[in-house]
């Protein structure tokens, strides 16, 4: 009952379960009005599988489909509408309480659509899937500007200093697999 209308999950190194929500989706908050949350799971019973305790790790998003637990167990790279944004608990408390917005540009006509998938991979990139119908130009730090269409996959550093297509022309992938 903590959490509704999940929209994607990823565990970290700890063994911990971070959870996109939204009570927006599928129709968009207003710009800056956004209360979607990422929650972090931990403390699992043993016998039922059920976490303990259940913890915002961030309250200001707006139809977060994308999220990224970093290996130092305190970070996540998560989406936003339009953005990709890294979240940091500085503090311990298990609350984000640093926001840094990495990219913006990210088309959401299409808000079932939009940017997903965050894996990062041995090459030190986050690869990601660029969702159906969502036209977009995203810049990195370094100037460089990519411009995507429905259906791509690209690859971003993940301070934000550089985007990259991966690939183009997909019709709307969702998930990334690593073998």
């Amino acid at each position: 009952p903590d959490i509704q209308k999940p929209m994607q999950m990823a565990f970290d190194a700890k063994g911990r379960l971070w959870v996109t929500t939204s009570y927006h989706y599928p129709f968009p908050a207003e710009a800056g009005k956004g209360t979607d949350k990422v929650f972090v799971l931990s403390d699992f019973d043993p016998g039922t599988g059920k976490a303990r305790k259940v913890q915002v790790f961030a309250s200001d998003l707006n139809i977060p489909i994308g999220v990224l637990p970093l290996p130092d167990c305190k970070s996540c790279i998560v989406s936003s509408l339009g953005e990709i944004r890294k979240y940091t608990d500085t503090d311990g408390d298990g609350r984000a309480d640093k926001s840094e917005v990495l990219f913006t540009g990210f088309g959401f006509r299409d808000t079932h659509g939009m940017t997903n998938s965050f894996t990062l991979m041995p090459d030190g990139w986050v690869y990601a899937c660029h969702g159906f119908a969502n036209d977009s130009t995203v810049k990195g730090k370094d100037g460089h500007e990519v411009k995507m269409h429905s259906g791509h996959t690209f690859r971003f550093r993940p301070d934000g200093s550089r985007i990259e297509v991966w690939t183009r022309g997909q019709v709307n992938p969702f998930g990334i697999a690593v073998d």
